[in-house]
């Protein structure tokens, strides 16, 4: 390959991965018509097409990514959910039988393709965070795609306050993009989302960084810039109505402050105490008799006992209940299987014997139960899913994993935006892996998780401006 055509190469590779970067945020985005298998596995969101592009081009170039230990316990991790799940649907193949027409085997099927995408993107996220584009270019460009998100959401909020022109502008997008109709904003803001509760997403990646920003910029007409994106945020999240979305945002909050003060005795132990609060809960779930009357029914709805616990069974809420629906399944299967768990993809056996006959009242859940949907997998909740899985087992799997990122906070005086952007990120996603954030299907959480795998490769060859080089600079450099 001549010089020449590998710059237009290189560069055609920097766009591909800085369109995929961008639509991140923005779900599906466009509604495809492609066949089922494609849409559910493969191309389910927007920024799937630039991923797999992306992904095929590094493929044929044949790409020396190079050992990271992150990379290999990684790999590690998916090896075991691949060989256990497989394990455990022989074990359980004879007494669940057929279900739906699916068997154990092929109900764990789509679970190893999620979590093979969850790899491949990891490994993408890293060559283009690494040899495509600089960190700093990345931050531009997820900032970017901010003033999109705000544009999409303040037109939600006047299209249903103000009407008039606002509503046929937005109407006119429902027509072209994949957006909730305007009769269907009734409980608030949802942005790229199907529901207000669908705003807490960008606490995963946008809020995250343009928080990261605001801290470590030293240029002050900059970070005033920064400042005002947050601002004109925080009314749309207000206005969404979500308690999830409140307590994210209150919790985003007190991360902040504390990452600010650089106090990490109380890091640890927010970070500890969010965990331990959303395992208390999430028993609460497992353990919970929800076919008895919701006694919370005429209680305000901000009231901490409806939060909790009554709003799963509200009728007025039937999408609360269609998430919660998952929650319950996989904690009551933990109850029953805490060793070993059933293995990934195979928690619908036992959907119908775990869910309260209250919750089909929900269509969602109505249509599971029936069978028209098929056997459905874990859910979305990351940590529900993962031990009903995998029970005790995979936590000895998972540990190594989790080793490795604490690396982290044991280099706090080297604090970076790296560090602050994962850290104020990491206590958000552990407060809601138990109810509703999962890693399939969340490209913006599985590039989260790449950035402390990019940030070792800097502590690999000495880098101090993460925000101005790429690591494959100094490689470059060196020879």
């Amino acid at each position: 390959m001549t010089y020449h055509k590998k710059i237009i190469s290189n560069n055609i590779e920097k766009n591909i991965y800085l369109i995929y970067l961008f639509s991140l945020p923005f779900g599906r985005f466009i509604d495809f018509h492609l066949p089922t298998i494609l849409q559910t596995y493969f191309l389910n969101r927007f920024c799937c097409f630039f991923f797999f592009f992306g992904f095929i081009i590094m493929t044929i170039k044949k790409v020396s990514i190079g050992y990271n230990p992150f990379l290999e316990k990684w790999k590690r991790l998916y090896k075991f959910q691949i060989i256990y799940s497989l394990l455990m649907a022989t074990i359980l193949y004879i007494p669940l039988g057929i279900l739906h027409g699916e068997d154990t085997f092929r109900a764990s099927i789509g679970s190893m393709l999620f979590w093979l995408i969850v790899l491949l993107h990891i490994y993408y996220n890293y060559y283009g965070l690494t040899q495509l584009i600089t960190i700093h270019t990345m931050l531009k460009t997820i900032t970017y795609s901010s003033f999109v998100i705000l544009f999409i959401g303040y037109l939600q909020y006047t299209a249903v306050k103000v009407g008039g022109p606002f509503g046929s502008i937005y109407t006119v997008l429902t027509s072209i993009f994949a957006l909730l109709p305007i009769d269907k904003l009734n409980r608030g803001v949802v942005f790229f989302g199907s529901e207000p509760a669908s705003a807490s997403t960008l606490f995963a990646l946008t809020i995250p960084v343009l928080l990261g920003r605001i801290i470590q910029q030293k240029n002050k007409k900059e970070q005033k810039w920064y400042i005002l994106l947050i601002l004109l945020f925080i009314p749309l999240f207000i206005s969404s109505g979500s308690a999830s979305v409140w307590i994210t945002l209150l919790l985003t909050i007190c991360t902040t402050f504390i990452v600010l003060t650089k106090n990490l005795k109380a890091y640890k132990f927010l970070l500890g105490i969010t965990f331990s609060i959303g395992f208390i809960i999430a028993i609460g779930y497992g353990i919970g008799n929800f076919n008895k009357k919701n006694t919370n029914e005429n209680k305000e709805e901000t009231n901490i006992e409806y939060l909790l616990l009554g709003k799963i069974q509200d009728t007025n809420n039937l999408s609360t209940m269609m998430r919660s629906s998952t929650i319950i399944n996989n904690m009551k299967i933990l109850g029953n299987y805490p060793i070993t768990g059933v293995g990934d993809g195979i928690q619908g056996y036992f959907y119908n014997k775990n869910i309260p006959n209250s919750f089909l009242i929900s269509p969602e859940v109505s249509k599971i139960y029936k069978g028209e949907v098929g056997i459905i997998d874990s859910g979305g909740a990351y940590f529900p899913a993962f031990f009903s899985s995998y029970g005790i087992i995979g936590l000895f799997f998972l540990l190594p994993l989790i080793r490795q990122y604490f690396y982290f906070f044991k280099r706090w005086e080297r604090i970076n935006l790296l560090n602050i952007i994962f850290m104020i990120f990491i206590i958000i996603f552990v407060a809601s892996a138990w109810f509703s954030m999962g890693i399939r299907q969340n490209y913006m959480v599985i590039v989260m998780f790449t950035l402390p795998i990019v940030a070792l490769r800097y502590d690999l060859y000495s880098q101090k401006h993460l925000s101005k080089q790429s690591p494959i600079s100094l490689i470059k450099k060196r020879k």
